[in-house]
């Protein structure tokens, strides 16, 4: 009959004093979203997504327009849309212009079901 046996020697104590340190500094909180902040209020209910569009900005708002035919209405988390500018711009809270009005793009945000998204976010830009 085979005896099972905690690890000696040097590598059972480098494991040991190891592993502790380890499990400590790792964190039980799963991020779902890819290290991406989320700009919405805690009590809204969205679905958290990535949309790909073109970006539509005039006097009527701003809107994505996607490649299977929806138009979402999209608001700012952490920034604003320009129509004073040519072309108008989604800009962020600095002032710095994220995309115009015209371009292909990605946006991160919280999508509602009234079709409408709260961007945080542009990942991909292409000027069309």
């Amino acid at each position: 009959m085979s005896r099972m046996h905690a690890p000696r020697g040097p590598s059972g104590l480098l494991l040991a004093a190891l592993v502790p340190p380890l499990i400590a500094g790792c964190s039980l909180e799963v991020n779902v979203i890819g290290g991406r902040e989320r700009c919405w209020p805690d009590g809204e209910t969205r679905l958290t997504s990535l949309m790909k569009g073109t970006l539509v900005i005039d006097a009527g708002g701003a809107r994505l327009a996607t490649p299977e035919g929806e138009v979402l209405t999209l608001t700012m988390g952490n920034g604003s849309f320009r129509t004073d500018t040519v072309p108008p711009a989604m800009v962020d809270g600095g002032g710095a212009v994220m995309a115009e009005d015209g371009d292909l793009i990605t946006v991160f945000g919280g999508l509602g079901g009234d079709a409408s998204m709260i961007v945080c976010d542009v990942e991909e830009r292409a000027a069309e």
